[in-house]
């Protein structure tokens, strides 16, 4: 995990940025605008509805704070260009459109670690005790050791 941070950050796909937006605590995510929606409570101390993930149901509230992002954002052209050379890489067609408009819409840039003082038992981020390795980021690199990352990755 520590390698692969460390190569990320050196091509420049993870830089340090404030984020800024809803985040459920209960789900552990950030969740885009326009997946957020008003529901029938009522906060007693505001007055106003609470917000939820439409996807969850779960509660979310806004949230400013200063973690790693990966510029995903940069990845939406070529994923793009691979999809329409690779019609049938997403398949039954209805999620080969659904996908298709997720990279036409453009992708978002994702934070990749959280404030350790909010996520202590994950993997500390290389060079910065303040910051833990969030999940996503960590898991995904089990799929890599797998194929022999980051000491073979050049024979699979």
């Amino acid at each position: 995990v520590e390698h692969l941070w460390r190569k990320l950050h050196s091509a420049g796909y993870i830089y340090q940025g404030k984020y800024e937006g809803w985040y459920s605590t209960s789900d552990e995510a950030f969740v885009p605008d326009n997946k957020v929606t008003d529901s029938t409570s009522v906060n007693k101390t505001t007055g106003q509805n609470i917000k939820v993930s439409i996807e969850t149901g779960s509660q979310v509230e806004w949230m400013k704070e200063e973690n790693y992002m990966f510029r995903l954002s940069e990845f939406g052209p070529r994923l793009q260009q691979w999809l329409d050379s690779n019609p049938r890489a997403v398949y039954p067609d209805k999620y080969h459109t659904m996908v298709r408009g997720w990279l036409e819409e453009g992708l978002e840039d994702l934070s990749v670690s959280r404030q350790r003082d909010r996520l202590p038992w994950g993997i500390p981020a290389p060079d910065d005790p303040e910051q833990t390795i969030y999940v996503w980021l960590d898991a995904l690199v089990n799929y890599l050791t797998v194929c022999g990352y980051p000491d073979n990755h050049h024979a699979h």
